[in-house]
């Protein structure tokens, strides 16, 4: 196909979706389906089948329009002993033949799909009947009585189209329309609109929501917000359903004329969590028509279990731990929450963004070639359902791409947690570490007092010479007429020692029988110096 022809064919499908009328309507084959609707009983005696065996049961029947007027669906109970049987039959038109297809699912894993024609107050349908390990033919015909409040129903099976088998006869009645009184009926209206209120909240169905909801609604939410209508919507139209079910229970409804209140619990189920709500709306009818005015939320909140929080927090900083010890950069920063509250205090007492936090522990996971942390104490403190603070408290041991190994054998770090989506993440945290012990130096050496030296003694002087010794026990050299002084010993200056403190005579020893000192590398004097006059003589 050229692109011409794509032209005129798109410019043809404009044109008639131009021309579809805005508010379609259901064809006469359609329009037929209506016979059906209401409450009926009805009593079925099934014959011996290969697929069933013979018996009777009863049961109820309700069928109702769907997809405004273009479906239609019928829900049975069939009470057995084994339990209640429940199936469901859809019926729509196929717009290729004009038929009505329908197809019925059951809770006991029937299911049927075929087409059936309406010609006045009789029908007929052919399908297939899967059972026993293969696909089974089934028809029939039905026929309503003439004020269309009974009819008759008589199926056929068979396995390959040829031979066909009786298979049921059915009888049913239409139920009589039950009296409601006004009260009960304005009830059962306001629960059925607070239904359909959460299915178009699901579906971003902003046309039902407009209808149901009046123009100056609001939500006050469990924070204490009030969020407007128009802000309400504004917000579905741009955000992602949190919610894959909402589910309303325990509604009570109170009429007063033409205002209303209903409370219940509205159950809003996840992906990853589930909340619950306690919910008042506020309706008022206005020309026949409920709207709701005002909705007020509060949260339900779950008995605080401590040891299942303590558990998971711990869980989730062992694991951010060993992703560290791997060096895995991505896995440990994933406990983390990029929230626009996140602050981190860094060992050095700056404060960082949840992006430069992430930068520095990147970075410093890649300088890094072994990281080793020996946990000393773990705690956690729960601060609600959904805050917690935790303390680790330990060593590590660093060693970096250059070589160098630091120990630190006092790291502390402190996170605070939020729950957020059914995870714990950490929202903020500070660390902090004691510096790695270096060489103290040596105390100073104590003082040394200098040791006192003997005093030096005056020789005794003799009255008379000695007398001679005969020559040959004479000596081959002449003694010394004064002996000589003892040498005198001098301590080596210790270092710490000033000079001053060593040159100091001792106070106890006697001004003049002090030896002087000789400084180290002096010569010693030859002769010690003469006694005074007044020193006393030796005999």
């Amino acid at each position: 196909m050229n692109a011409s022809r794509l032209l005129l064919l798109a410019a043809g499908l404009a044109v008639a979706a131009l021309a579809q009328p805005a508010s379609p309507q259901p064809g006469p084959a359609l329009q037929r389906l209506k016979i059906r609707h209401g409450d009926w009983a009805y009593v079925m005696e099934f014959l011996e089948t290969p697929v069933w065996t013979a018996g009777k049961i009863t049961g109820t029947a309700t069928t109702r329009p769907t997809l405004d007027g273009f479906g239609a669906e019928t829900t049975f109970l069939e009470p057995t002993p084994g339990g209640a049987r429940q199936r469901t039959e859809t019926n729509w038109l196929d717009p290729e033949t004009n038929d009505i297809s329908y197809v019925v699912l059951g809770n006991d894993g029937r299911v049927e799909q075929g087409t059936c024609v309406f010609t006045g107050n009789t029908w007929t349908w052919q399908g297939v009947l899967p059972a026993g390990g293969r696909y089974w033919k089934v028809r029939g015909k039905g026929s309503f009585a003439d004020d269309h409040n009974s009819f008759t129903q008589v199926g056929e099976i068979s396995p390959d189209g040829n031979m066909w088998i009786p298979a049921f006869t059915r009888t049913a009645t239409r139920a009589p329309a039950p009296v409601v009184p006004s009260s009960e009926a304005d009830e059962a209206a306001l629960v059925a609109l607070e239904h359909e209120w959460a299915n178009a909240f699901l579906n971003r169905d902003t046309q039902t929501l407009e209808r149901i909801a009046a123009d100056d609604w609001t939500c006050t939410e469990p924070t204490g917000e009030v969020v407007s209508k128009a802000r309400d919507l504004a917000a579905l139209g741009s955000a992602t359903p949190a919610s894959t079910r909402i589910a309303k229970t325990d509604l009570k409804v109170r009429v007063y004329g033409d205002t209303a209140i209903v409370t219940g619990r509205q159950q809003e189920l996840g992906p990853d969590a589930s909340t619950a709500f306690q919910i008042t709306d506020t309706w008022r009818r206005l020309d026949g028509h409920w709207r709701c005015h005002a909705t007020h939320r509060s949260r339900i909140v779950p008995p605080l279990d401590n040891a299942a929080v303590r558990r998971e927090v711990l869980e989730t900083v062992q694991g951010m731990i060993a992703a560290k010890e791997r060096l895995d950069a991505t896995a440990s920063w994933a406990r983390h929450a990029d929230v626009p509250d996140y602050l981190w205090t860094n060992i050095d007492g700056t404060l960082h963004s949840f992006t430069e936090t992430r930068k520095i522990w990147t970075d410093f996971l890649a300088g890094c070639v072994q990281l080793k942390y020996t946990t000393k104490r773990e705690e956690v403190e729960v601060l609600g359902p959904d805050t917690a603070l935790s303390l680790w408290h330990g060593a590590t041991t660093i060693t970096t791409t250059d070589g160098k190994t630091t120990q630190h054998d006092s790291w502390t770090a402190c996170y605070l947690y939020r729950r957020i989506a059914g995870e714990w993440r950490i929202v903020g945290g500070q660390e902090s570490s004691a510096p790695p012990p270096t060489a103290a130096p040596p105390p100073p050496a104590p003082e040394i007092p200098l040791p006192t030296p003997p005093p030096a003694t005056a020789p005794s002087v003799p009255t008379e010479p000695p007398p001679a010794l005969p020559a040959a026990e004479a000596p081959a050299a002449a003694m010394p007429e004064t002996p000589a002084a003892p040498p005198t010993t001098v301590p080596a200056i210790p270092p710490n020692i000033p000079p001053v403190a060593i040159l100091a005579p001792p106070p106890s020893a006697p001004e003049a029988l002090t030896t002087p000192l000789v400084p180290a590398g002096a010569e010693a004097p030859a002769t010690l110096p003469s006694a005074p006059v007044d020193a006393p003589r030796l005999p």
